[in-house]
């Protein structure tokens, strides 16, 4: 019996979404929309409200890299305040106006500041081991208007952090963001250039269509999906953008500036050898089906680069429910194959995630979501890598340079209850498993907001178990404290 290719399988399904039944979505306001200009990131006309509201709630620093652009001029304007770092309803107000149309608003004609400070300390456990880590970060965003249709953005994080013991000493990394500047012309077009943080992809754990994620994380703060996606440096870019009613249509070129060098701890390097190591293209069309359906197609390739096909569809069961679908499909190679661990395996090979967020009232969502990729190790190779301590940890520094998974199938469950306390306290969980171990990561934070200040406290676990080779076994615990200007 024939058994169908797994990227057949995620591609199939979300063919199968676009025909679904449509649910009126009645929460999507009739008001001149607002943050659908000229942003940092791609425009996936879409209606999951909760889905982007559940992907900025998991995400602590939220505010400083995810700007919000002005709303669209109109004869009596009326401005979208910028969220609150806890703001969730602002967060779902400004994802319903997103999909209320395609079309771009016109640039911000003023400037937006927004500044953070953090300390943490973290105390962790590893290979009976203990370790005192204190650290500091400065979170920034400027982004100004010029004339009536452009626009200039800057963005970037400065992250320092000592370790404790003999080999103690301490370490400071800026990641460039986002330095782009671009203009309207028209209400259907937009032009800009730069460094540019482009995710795409409705996933949360994982995102197979995320084309410009390889070698775009210089560090990691948090395990949390958003940030993860958020704070990571852009590629440097030309994109061009038409809009419609009720779809888009982006081309994104990205040249090769320096090839073939790895991420770099100089302090202040630009790490353009990762961001830009080959020429890379893309396209991407999307247009909405009804009132609950938006489907995306991408295309995208590269100099040495197979051709990777991709669809994103998200769509609306019930009124409190998001479901999407997310797959990509192109000929790969394993990942240990692309290091040269392994012998040419190339094939087709996908990608998917599938998920469901449920949001009950404002306060709390919830998101289950299982995930796929076909370029993790499987059986025989992980029997190798346990065998080989030198491998697996080349390995493991390629899956977080790549940003892909370390499992063939990861289950991925995330929630967060919003004043679940009293006003001001949110709890946040979320947890990666393999799907045949149980190996896995689990993460869990408290955060109370006074004013512009906010205290958490954060638990991270590293479990692993079974055959499977990749992961550690360790236990973290931060306390931090935010401040916003």
């Amino acid at each position: 019996m024939k058994v169908l290719h797994p990227g057949a399988v995620g591609l199939l399904l979300a063919w199968l979404s676009v025909g679904a039944a449509a649910v009126p979505y009645d929460a999507a306001p009739n008001a001149a929309p607002a943050g659908a200009g000229l942003t940092s990131r791609p425009k996936f006309i879409s209606f999951a409200a909760p889905q982007l509201a559940a992907r900025q709630a998991m995400d602590p620093s939220r505010p400083a890299v995810m700007p919000q652009a002005a709303p669209t001029p109109t004869p009596t304007p009326t401005p979208t305040p910028t969220p609150t770092p806890l703001d969730l309803q602002a967060s779902l107000k400004i994802a319903d106006e997103l999909a209320a149309t395609s079309a771009p608003a016109q640039a911000p004609s003023k400037t937006r500041r927004l500044v953070y400070f953090e300390a943490s300390v973290a105390e962790r456990a590893r290979d009976g081991q203990r370790t005192t880590i204190p650290a500091a970060s400065m979170d920034y965003l400027l982004r100004s208007g010029f004339a009536a249709n452009g626009y200039g953005l800057i963005s970037g994080r400065l992250d320092g952090a000592r370790t404790s013991g003999e080999r103690g000493g301490s370490e400071w990394i800026h990641t460039l963001r986002e330095l782009a500047g671009g203009w309207q012309f028209g209400p259907r077009w937009a032009l800009d250039a730069g460094r540019i943080n482009a995710p795409f992809g409705e996933g949360i754990g994982f995102n197979p269509t995320d084309f410009f994620k390889a070698g775009a994380l210089r560090n990691v703060t948090s395990v949390t999906p958003a940030s993860l996606r958020n704070n990571r440096q852009g590629a440097v870019m030309l994109r061009g953008q038409h809009f419609w009613h009720g779809g888009a249509l982006t081309g994104i070129y990205a040249p090769r500036i320096k090839p073939g060098a790895r991420p770099t701890t100089d302090t202040f390097s630009l790490d353009l050898a990762s961001t830009n190591p080959k020429d890379r293209w893309l396209l991407a069309a999307s247009h909405k089906l009804g009132e609950s359906v938006t489907p995306q197609v991408t295309v995208a390739g590269g100099k040495s680069d197979p051709t990777q096909v991709g669809v994103t569809v998200s769509w609306l069961p019930g009124t409190d429910f998001v479901a999407y679908v997310e797959a990509s499909l192109a000929k790969r190679r394993t990942t240990l194959s692309d290091m040269g661990g392994w012998a040419d395996d190339s094939r087709l090979r996908s990608q998917t995630a599938l998920g469901l967020t449920w949001t009950a009232t404002d306060r709390l969502t919830l998101t289950l979501e299982y995930d796929q990729d076909a370029t993790a190790p499987d059986r025989q190779q992980q029997e190798l890598l346990a065998a080989d301590p030198a491998l697996l940890a080349a390995l493991q520094q390629e899956i977080f340079y790549r940003q892909s998974l370390p499992y063939r199938h990861q289950l991925f469950a995330s929630a967060m209850w919003r004043d679940a306390f009293g006003p001001g306290w949110t709890v946040t969980a979320l947890t990666r498993l393999d799907a045949q171990s149980l190996s896995g990561q689990y993460w869990m934070e408290l955060r109370k907001a006074i004013g512009a200040t906010e205290l958490a406290a954060q638990l991270l676990f590293n479990r692993r178990s079974g055959l499977q080779p990749l992961g550690t076994d360790s236990t973290e615990l931060r306390l931090l404290l935010d401040h916003y200007f």
